[in-house]
């Protein structure tokens, strides 16, 4: 594995089991989560986010009330993602999130 590349964003899309970030550099074999964030608009809402498309191995789940401040997400420690994948399902009209992530 290489060393750490820094952290980096990825802006969700509302949808289920859409996909989310992967390890794509040729020697980075792990994707480590670092959380993420939600921010509801016109409806209350939900993110989920798992380490495979059938959206069972659950990583974190967020919500909030209609026009609620933004949640954060942010775990106590990585978490290596072996098969270098994100998977996510963003719910709620207008809603926004963002995961960070880095890969090794």
């Amino acid at each position: 594995m290489s060393v750490l590349n820094s952290h980096q964003v990825f802006n969700c899309t509302v949808g289920a089991a859409e996909t989310g970030p992967a390890a794509a550099f040729p020697s980075d074999s792990v994707l480590f989560f670092l959380g993420g964030n939600l921010t509801p608009a016109s409806a209350a809402s939900a993110l989920t986010v798992a380490s495979n498309v059938g959206m069972t191995a659950i990583l974190l789940t967020l919500g909030a009330a209609a026009s609620g401040g933004s949640v954060n997400g942010v775990l106590p420690s990585e978490v290596a993602v072996l098969g270098g994948a994100l998977f996510y399902t963003l719910s709620g009209t207008g809603a926004s999130s963002q995961l960070y992530w880095q890969t090794g």
